[in-house]
């Protein structure tokens, strides 16, 4: 297993950063995310906490190395995002996880958007 954290701090707000989170798929910096489709949206009437979750569906091409040793694979893969936004405590965490291919790896990604405190 392989494990590696960066951290970034971003020159924005916290709503800036969420807010532009919605819409950084698809645009045209990134062909190779071909869709993004919202499966389920709900906010927690106790903790007003909005659960999204999220398919994304990228097209680019497998390494050949794959094929070579005999893994049929196309080059489509998809991907499941699920995030929790909670306005209140200015938290937002989005997990993604690959569907494509996890017979073999499992791929996940965790973002968390908190402010700075050096800047409030």
């Amino acid at each position: 297993m392989s494990f590696s954290e960066t951290v970034h701090t971003f020159p924005h707000g916290w709503a800036t950063l969420t807010a532009a989170n919605w819409r950084k798929y698809p645009n045209l910096k990134t062909p190779h995310v071909i869709s993004v489709d919202v499966l389920n949206r709900w906010v927690d009437p106790q903790t007003g906490v909005l659960y999204t979750e999220r398919l994304l569906q990228c097209e680019q091409k497998a390494p050949a190395i794959l094929k070579w040793i005999g893994i049929n694979v196309g080059d489509t893969a998809f991907f499941r995002e699920t995030s929790a936004l909670d306005p209140r405590s200015q938290h937002y965490e989005a997990t993604s996880v690959n569907l494509t291919m996890r017979q073999y790896l499992t791929v996940e990604e965790v973002c968390t958007f908190v402010p700075d405190a050096a800047q409030p």
